[in-house]
């Protein structure tokens, strides 16, 4: 056996038992919330991995909850806001981050996407606090954005998906200002996430980043999304989604403070 082929597996295998685990709460979390399943594989993963090895094999599994998702909950998809609003906006953004994804400079994507995911946390918790307790937000009524503030938002939302495949949680946050039936929230997101991920495998695939092994990987990450989605389904029909969110951004927070340490 080539000692280079047999490097490979031994590296390809660590690597999934590294992002297995993971990947079962990231899909979890996602078929709880809609989202936050990528931006809590990156920040965990990248602790112990480059997140040019970790998006490849994730974001094509990611793709098969998105379809679900969509697919189950077709009828809730919000499609005149999704097609007419949240994808052309966010497709201004999207290509920049893309290419800005490809310069692979490992350190600077670690240290900004912790940096990104410290804020994002800081500020989901500190509107925890001033909204109350968790049970109540999720009633409260919100007016959506102003265009110009929407559009920036959306676009900025592109872009930081482009580079870390998880620019979610500030579209969430426009979405969640036009949207508050959690069922519709979700399968809306679920479509989107489906269409930004499909662009990022594309561009995986066109890069080199998408392989044969990769997308094996890919393949073996199917069981523990079975399961993920399996328990989030269930505990999105019996939890507050408002305080699982504050549980899973209250992890990112730690997440986040670790990645730009380390780097």
């Amino acid at each position: 056996m080539d000692s280079r082929s047999g490097t490979a597996g031994e590296e390809m295998s660590r690597t999934l038992w590294i992002m297995a685990p993971i990947a079962f709460v990231a899909f979890g979390i996602e078929a709880t919330v809609g989202f936050g399943a990528t931006v809590f594989m990156v920040t965990t993963a990248a602790l112990f991995l480059p997140i040019d090895t970790v998006l490849p094999i994730f974001v094509p599994a990611n793709l098969g909850l998105s379809a679900y998702l969509a697919t189950r909950y077709f009828n809730q998809i919000d499609r005149r806001l999704l097609l007419l609003r949240v994808i052309p906006l966010m497709a201004i953004g999207l290509p920049v981050g893309i290419a800005l994804f490809n310069l692979e400079n490992e350190t600077w994507l670690k240290r900004a996407f912790g940096a990104f995911v410290i804020l994002l946390a800081v500020i989901e918790l500190v509107g925890a606090i001033r909204d109350g307790s968790p049970e109540d937000q999720g009633s409260r009524s919100r007016k959506p954005l102003i265009f110009p503030a929407e559009a920036g938002l959306l676009s900025l939302g592109g872009f930081i998906h482009g580079i870390f495949g998880s620019g979610g949680p500030i579209v969430v946050y426009v979405v969640s200002r036009r949207v508050s039936e959690k069922g519709v929230f979700r399968a809306t997101l679920a479509a989107l996430w489906f269409v930004a991920n499909l662009s990022l495998a594309i561009n995986y695939a066109l890069t080199s980043h998408l392989s044969r092994s990769t997308l094996g990987a890919s393949a073996l990450l199917l069981v523990p999304l079975a399961g993920g989605l399996a328990a989030g389904e269930w505990i999105h029909k019996r939890i507050s989604v408002a305080a699982f969110r504050v549980g899973v951004f209250a992890v990112l927070l730690i997440g986040g403070i670790l990645l730009v340490w380390k780097g």
